[in-house]
């Protein structure tokens, strides 16, 4: 079962790997396109980068087996996914931005998801490469640079020619119980409100961030996220062990009723917190959100993709590799320990980011 384990890893690695190389390959020969049309250029990213993306939700979806499941009102999921929005997120996973990718193709924006971004994950081989081809923001937590890089990043959506989402983790950083008590001591001596399910927001980066976005997006999405049945992460996402459910709360308020002055808007977005630790002391107690409950069906198209690009895979394997194995080459061998090693490296890299605190109780199932 190791040996399969490992063949299967290797595999998973190889296939990945591959279509997100071409797929980056693909994106790089849309860069002249730029210069004639940037509705053009962006359509055609956009396209391709669903190529990809799409074989991660399938491994979130149905290799691993969780499902998603949204709360909230009827006529604000209507609206998602028809118009361009900034979602304004808790951040509580190392794999939240799957899970917005997860949510985003539900309603039909994958293609549009967007984020801010600390600089260093620019250079994640082939995922951070297809990210900056797609206008992601990068920044440093220099406020100086940040706050121009901002601006420039943002004001170039203006002209996008689709409904996007740009993601913003006000927090700043991933809720673990070292940062959380570090955050309400800082909410004590600065006489701020103490959260105890989410961290106090960094409202800077937001408040500028909107200066740009109000321009041209139709409303905030404030989504809080939740697992009732015990935290995903990388590595049981990547071994398929562990199957959740993702419970993702979300309701909309429309861009007019955004205060569009600094204070206010800063303290819009503390009340949106304060209103996500509100839900969240509610799911811990009831193990749902208060709002109407709405379970996201599984899409095939992630199979498809997924199986699409690994037919593609064997048969590359088999239509240049197998002749050279027959031929006294050991080439195949040689891919074949690239992709072990890729996989392996792959392992490490998510052990690097898992939390500290792992949840204890046992996973269920659930649909």
């Amino acid at each position: 079962m190791a040996l399969l384990s490992v063949l299967v890893d290797a595999w998973l690695a190889g296939v990945f790997f591959a279509s997100g190389l071409l797929c980056v390959g693909l994106q790089i020969l849309t860069l002249p396109i730029w210069v004639f049309s940037r509705k053009h250029y962006r359509l055609a990213n956009s396209a391709i980068v669903q190529l990809y993306w799409t074989e991660l939700l399938w491994m979130l979806e149905q290799w691993s087996g969780c499902r998603l499941v949204v709360y909230g009102k009827d006529e604000d999921l209507e609206l998602m996914g028809t118009e361009s929005s900034v979602a304004l997120c808790n951040h509580v996973s190392n794999v939240d931005w799957l899970i917005g990718w997860l949510l985003a193709d539900k309603f039909g924006v994958l293609g549009g998801a967007k984020c801010l971004l600390k600089k260093d994950l620019a250079f994640l081989p082939v995922l951070g490469w297809s990210w900056w081809f797609l206008e992601y923001t990068y920044i440093s937590r220099n406020w100086e640079k940040d706050e121009k890089k901002i601006h420039q990043g943002l004001s170039r959506l203006q002209d996008y020619p689709l409904p996007f989402w740009e993601v913003i983790y006000a927090e700043g950083t991933r809720k673990t119980p070292e940062k959380h008590a570090k955050g309400l001591e800082f909410c004590r001596r600065n006489n701020l409100p103490e959260f105890q399910h989410v961290m106090y927001p960094r409202t800077k980066g937001y408040v500028v961030a909107m200066e740009e976005l109000r321009k041209h997006t139709q409303s905030v999405l404030c989504c809080v996220l939740a697992f009732p049945n015990g935290e995903p992460n990388a590595m049981s996402i990547l071994s398929g062990s562990k199957a959740c459910r993702l419970d993702a709360y979300v309701w909309r308020v429309p861009i007019e009723q955004v205060p569009a002055d600094p204070e206010g808007s800063a303290q819009f977005c503390v009340d949106a917190f304060a209103t996500m630790d509100k839900a969240l002391a509610y799911h811990a107690e009831h193990g749902c959100f208060e709002e109407k409950r709405h379970d996201m069906p599984v899409r095939a198209r992630s199979a498809y993709v997924f199986w699409g690009w690994s037919i593609l895979f064997a048969a590359l394997l088999a239509m240049y590799q197998v002749p050279r194995l027959l031929e006294g080459h050991f080439s195949l061998l040689y891919v074949g320990g690239a992709l072990v090693l890729a996989s392996q490296a792959l392992t490490l890299f998510s052990m690097r980011f898992e939390a500290k605190s792992q949840l204890k109780s046992k996973v269920k199932k659930t649909a």
